[in-house]
């Protein structure tokens, strides 16, 4: 029996070649969907983030450009942006009623790692609604996004990117699927994080459009609609989480493919800009802080 399975295989190599060959293609193309589609099961639905509520946003567009070996080049949004200028917010409030964002580094002790802290002007853009307690007020106050009842009238310890602080815990929200959040008074989320983030703008959007071109906003992005998902900080975190999920062995030799087929970026030179100027960005790699900043 094997002396015939193996004349079979002296005559027909090739077949069994081809058949091994696409044996090996198609388990490693099921080693990169799967972790594809496993990132994608946690990526928050646009219909519900942090500026559902406002039907017009403004932020900062500061964008790096990556040039593949095609010459094509293809924008991403970096995680960290600039402010927008006080010029620029007084244009824009002149149209309405405008409500400034200040997102900066806050975690409670024992708290989530992706906590954030906001002003409380802020919750009313992502639906956010109070379900106990009071607005924070006084320096030392907050709102625990999503928090327990029970925490009302707690010290909590915490850290901001000033250092460790006490803060008394004066209301909680219900829970929301995007973020997690600790809302802190409009004053005190000012003074920890100056730049004004984003804005959440309620005049007319053409209004606002004209308003933020004669303050000279040419890097500036005025959105409304399903646009509004993109100034979302999940949006530009969507790639990052794509990476960290699919095993270097697999995405890494299809990158020259990719980017010649495309776009996309991979070992390649890249530019990036901003409304401050622009700087270098290094190509892919596996050394420690070698990799671009989008």
């Amino acid at each position: 029996m094997l002396s015939v399975a193996f004349a079979t295989l002296r005559v027909r190599w090739v077949s069994f070649v081809g058949t091994f060959v696409a044996l090996a293609f198609g388990v490693g193309l099921m080693a990169t969907a799967i972790p594809v589609i496993a990132a994608t099961g946690s990526v928050v639905d646009s219909a519900r983030q942090r500026w559902s509520e406002a039907p017009v946003v403004v932020v900062p567009n500061s964008t790096i450009d990556v040039v593949g070996t095609s010459g094509q080049a293809q924008s991403t949004a970096l995680p960290q942006q600039p402010g927008l200028s006080p010029q620029l917010v007084a244009a824009v409030a002149a149209t309405g009623r405008v409500v400034e964002d200040h997102s900066f580094y806050a975690q409670l002790q024992g708290g989530p790692k992706d906590q954030v802290g906001r002003g409380w002007s802020a919750h009313e853009a992502g639906g956010y609604r109070l379900a106990a307690g009071r607005p924070p007020a006084a320096e030392d106050e907050l709102v625990v996004g999503g928090g327990d009842a029970a925490l009302i009238g707690k010290q909590l310890r915490l850290t901001t990117g000033t250092g460790p602080r006490t803060a008394t815990v004066t209301g909680v929200t219900g829970e929301v699927p995007f973020e997690h959040a600790l809302f802190f008074a409009d004053a005190t989320a000012a003074r920890l994080s100056p730049a004004v983030d984003a804005l959440a703008a309620y005049g007319p959007a053409e209004e606002v459009r004209k308003a933020v071109a004669a303050a000279g906003g040419a890097r500036v992005s005025v959105l409304t609609g399903s646009e509004r998902a993109a100034a979302d900080p999940h949006t530009s975190s969507c790639w990052p989480r794509w990476t960290a999920w699919t095993p270097r062995s697999v995405w890494r030799p299809a990158w020259p493919v990719l980017s010649r087929s495309s776009s996309s970026p991979g070992p390649s030179r890249c530019r990036s800009r901003s409304a401050a100027g622009s700087w270098p960005c290094c190509g892919w790699s596996d050394r420690p802080g070698a990799s671009c900043a989008a």
